[in-house]
């Protein structure tokens, strides 16, 4: 298990109480773009698929099949994330905004390996597994940093 801590680079919008929405494409590789997917923001994710994880020093987000649960969740600056791949194939975990986190590999994330992820800089970080999704559809999520 290898511990990455990242944050937004210069480039990426800051969101604050922002959107979660990550998915995978046929691709590793990084999607681009700006932070806040255009087609995924806090209004369009329904309150009840919003995981409030604020305060707790630690969550899991497991990689199972082709969906990550919890899919969108938001979290303290600071907190550790662990990805647990719980199915049956290889996943990733790849920003859709490039440079916005270290990317997690198939290589680092395969049938029963986990790996963590710290993001301290208040914003939205939108994902994707590149081997199942895009970033808007199949396996994407979004993990929503509080400013506090």
């Amino acid at each position: 298990m290898r511990l990455r801590t990242s944050a937004i680079r210069s480039g990426a919008v800051l969101v604050v109480l922002a959107t979660v929405v990550a998915g995978c494409s046929g691709s590793e590789g990084s999607a681009g773009g700006a932070t806040g997917d255009k087609s995924s923001t806090l209004s369009s994710i329904p309150a009840s698929d919003l995981e409030d994880l604020t305060g707790l020093g630690a969550t899991t987000v497991v990689a199972k099949d082709n969906s990550f649960v919890p899919q969108f969740i938001t979290v303290s600056p600071g907190t550790k994330i662990t990805f647990d791949n719980k199915g049956r194939a290889a996943h990733n975990v790849i920003p859709v905004d490039d440079g916005a986190f270290d990317k997690i590999t198939t290589e680092e994330l395969q049938p029963g390996d986990t790996d963590v992820l710290v993001l301290d800089e208040p914003g939205e970080y939108p994902y994707y597994c590149s081997l199942h999704g895009t970033p808007d559809r199949g396996m994407y999520g979004r993990i929503i940093v509080t400013d506090g």
